[in-house]
């Protein structure tokens, strides 16, 4: 299915488009909100400068999938395949990527304000400089060596969470909670730690 086809079946109504095949598709400047496109392979799909709001996209293939200032606010990601794929200076606030697999995946400079990343995998990632984790759901997440200076996790829940050897030079984690964490080896210089919730945590030296 090519893309005007897809814009055209949108603009009559339909919202159903589980399962189809979208590799490569170029969707760049268009609205797709409130759709079904849950178990869709859209490997390689520009998405730039989209409003892609309340999207049903659990378990699609998202993997090398491009998206740079754009709208994906209370889209469903949950087990969707995003390795690769970049989502630069864009609006993730309250999606869900519970159980994503986003290894390789550059959220620089967007905001994922009350985003769900609980559980997810990004171990090693060097792409989340400036990102804004407000009040973020990262409970029991891998960070294990990702690279998080500069970022606003203020509020953000990191309980279980594995920062061993993490960046978190600068960051902004007032009032997170970070109960059980593991801090082993993490960089902390002019973190602001005001107010947070450190019971249990695993290596930290202050």
């Amino acid at each position: 299915m090519n893309s005007q086809e897809v814009r055209e079946r949108y603009k009559r109504g339909e919202r159903q488009f589980v399962g189809i095949n979208l590799v490569g598709i170029n969707l760049s400047d268009t609205r797709f909100n409130n759709i079904n496109l849950s178990s869709s392979n859209l490997m390689g799909a520009k998405l730039n400068n989209v409003e892609f709001c309340k999207v049903n996209l659990s378990e699609a293939q998202l993997i090398a999938s491009a998206a740079m200032q754009s709208d994906f606010k209370g889209t469903d990601f949950s087990k969707a395949d995003l390795s690769g794929s970049t989502f630069v200076d864009s609006n993730l606030t309250e999606v869900n990527f519970c159980e994503a697999i986003l290894v390789g995946i550059n959220l620089s400079m967007s905001n994922l304000t009350k985003a769900n990343l609980s559980r997810v995998n990004l171990k090693g990632c060097s792409l989340l400089l400036g990102t804004v984790l407000v009040e973020a759901n990262l409970s029991e997440a891998n960070l294990c060596g990702a690279v998080l200076s500069g970022s606003n996790l203020q509020g953000a829940n990191l309980s279980g969470a594995n920062l061993s050897e993490a960046n978190l030079n600068g960051a902004n984690l007032s009032h997170a909670n970070l109960s059980g964490a593991n801090l082993r080896g993490a960089k902390l210089d002019n973190a602001n730690l005001q107010d947070c919730d450190l019971t249990g945590t695993k290596g930290l030296t202050i």
